[in-house]
C-alpha cells in the first residue's frame, strides 16, 4: 500500500501566491515595477483580496460579499458596514453570487469599490493589474460580463483570470515537484464554497472536464 497524501491550500493563499509570480514577471519581464497586482476571490460568502507588491508585500482584507438595506430607515451597508446599522433584523440581503455564478453585477461592484476603498486596501484600480479567481464552469456570457466590469467600470490596467481549482492545482504542483502531482500532473481538486461546490479531476496538468462534478 502506498501513503495518499491530502493537501489543503486555502484559494485565498493560492490567489495570493499566483498575484505575486505574476507581478514579479511583470517586474523582471515587462520593466511594470510601479504597478500593483490586486488578487480579488470573490465567492458567495466572502469576497477577499490582496494588493501585491514587491517592495511592500502583502496587504489583505476580507468582507462579506452582499449589499444589505435597511427597511427601518432605507440606509443601504455594503459588505462589512451592515454592524453599523442599529437594526439588524430590518436588513434585507442581497448577494451578488447565486448557486456559485456572478449574476448581480451592481451589488458586485458596489463590493469591489468597498474592498478597494481608503478604509481597506486603499487601492486604485486605473493604476493596478487584477488577478481575478473564477468560478468552474462559469458560462461565457458572464465571463464576459465581469471582464466588462473590470475594463469599463473599474479601468484595471490588465487583468489575468484562472478558475480556483486551477489556481490550487498550480500551487500544489510547485510544492511537490518529485510526487504524482508533480511528475505526472495528476490530481483531484475539491473546492467547496458557500453557494456550490465544484470536484476537479487534472490529468496531465489539465483539467479533465467530463470528470467535473
Amino acid at each position: 500500500s502506498r501513503d495518499v497524501g491530502v493537501w489543503r491550500e486555502s484559494s485565498f493563499c493560492v490567489v495570493f501566491v499566483f498575484a505575486f509570480v505574476f507581478v514579479c514577471v511583470c517586474v523582471f519581464v515587462c520593466g511594470m515595477s510601479d504597478d500593483h497586482v490586486v488578487a480579488l476571490d470573490c465567492g458567495g460568502g466572502l469576497c477577499k483580496g490582496a494588493v501585491v507588491t514587491l517592495e511592500h508585500g502583502i496587504r489583505q482584507c476580507e468582507v462579506p460579499c452582499m449589499v444589505c438595506r435597511s427597511k427601518k430607515d432605507g440606509v443601504t451597508y455594503v459588505a462589512d458596514e451592515f454592524p453599523r446599522c442599529d437594526a439588524l433584523s430590518s436588513l434585507a440581503l442581497k448577494f451578488p453570487f447565486d448557486r456559485g455564478f456572478p449574476v448581480d453585477f451592481l451589488s458586485l461592484a458596489s463590493v469591489w469599490s468597498r474592498l478597494f476603498s481608503s478604509d481597506l486596501l486603499r487601492v486604485n484600480p486605473k493604476e493596478s493589474r487584477l488577478v481575478l479567481s473564477t468560478p468552474m464552469c462559469c458560462p461565457h456570457i458572464l465571463l464576459e460580463d465581469l471582464d466588462n466590469m473590470v475594463f469599463d467600470y473599474f479601468q484595471f490596467k490588465a487583468l489575468c483570470r484562472k478558475t480556483a481549482p486551477q489556481l490550487a492545482f498550480d500551487f500544489a504542483r510547485s510544492l511537490y515537484p518529485s510526487e504524482v502531482i508533480g511528475k505526472l500532473g495528476i490530481a483531484l481538486v475539491v473546492d467547496s464554497g458557500f453557494s456550490a461546490s465544484h470536484v476537479v479531476p487534472f490529468v496531465g496538468g489539465e483539467v479533465f472536464m467530463a470528470g467535473v462534478r
